[in-house]
């Protein structure tokens, strides 16, 4: 009976930490199936490498724990004694146990909350970015454009994520930062930049002549943005505070849309001659 209670315990524990340990591989996804964003947002926030490596030791560990209860449990069936049962079975605790710490399940949970910080990007939806520098009017614009409602307020650095919005077959994203080079960008930016790089098919630049970045820096981010080779919306805002000759006069040198509903049917025209790309995870 002893000996019966021993080896049923040892093979709770077997499935208790492989069920443990598959129901974390789980909440992991695979990475031949995510889409270009989310494979580069995993490398430069998580580490692929990393991730891999622990997944494996993960696979490792698992069959170790299986290879441990067929030993020990044909060593507590065959033992002569109580002794040689309490040896076995010790020795299985021991061993189990050091082959579970071997797997940094630390950054395993902080990977986890990585992810769900990423922005949910729907593939069959057509993608448009909303590019500009802070505080020019990028989430009163997808507020208006899809109807969402973002944090606003009169001060720079509001949006602290993608924003995202959605305009019929359209989903909007709300990208922050000003696009500096890649590596003194902080987090959410490098999220921003990728979105601009690798998911937007087309991109909405906004120009802000009301607030205290030169419209020099202004036109320097939107050459940066054209490098991306993506076509490009050029929106003015908050042309309701500024003087109707500023307006025209920037009117000269780009060729500007100052209206909403202007942007709107810009928008479904693109949109109805454009195609998107397959689903992805």
């Amino acid at each position: 009976k002893i000996k019966t209670k021993d080896m049923r315990k040892i093979e709770i524990i077997k499935d208790d930490l492989i069920a443990r340990m598959d129901s974390l591989a789980e909440q992991f996804p695979d990475m031949s199936e995510l889409s270009d964003l989310y494979r580069e947002l995993i490398k430069i926030t998580i580490g692929s490498y990393k991730l891999n490596k622990i997944f494996r030791d993960i696979r490792w560990s698992r069959q170790q724990i299986i290879k441990f209860y067929k030993f020990y449990n044909r060593n507590i069936k065959s033992a002569r004694d109580m002794a040689e049962m309490l040896k076995a079975k010790r020795s299985y605790y021991g061993r189990v146990s050091s082959v579970i710490k071997n797997i940094d399940f630390l950054f395993l949970e902080n990977a986890r909350k990585t992810l769900q910080s990423f922005p949910t990007i729907k593939s069959k939806y057509k993608q448009v970015a909303i590019a500009g520098f802070p505080n020019v009017g990028k989430s009163t614009l997808l507020s208006k454009l899809s109807g969402s409602k973002p944090e606003i307020a009169a001060y720079p650095f509001t949006t602290k994520s993608i924003m995202i919005g959605y305009s019929g077959d359209i989903q909007l994203l709300d990208t922050p930062g000003t696009l500096n080079r890649f590596n003194k960008m902080n987090y959410i930016e490098q999220q921003a930049f990728l979105v601009v790089k690798v998911v937007a098919e087309k991109i909405i630049y906004i120009f802000d002549l009301t607030e205290p970045y030169p419209l020099k820096n202004q036109i320097r981010l939107l050459k940066r943005i054209r490098e991306f080779h993506k076509p490009i919306i050029i929106y003015l805002s908050k042309t309701d505070i500024l003087e109707k000759e500023e307006i025209e006069e920037f009117k000269k040198r780009f060729n500007v849309i100052t209206d909403i509903k202007t942007l709107k049917t810009e928008l479904e025209k693109w949109s109805k001659t454009s195609t998107p790309e397959p689903e992805k995870r």
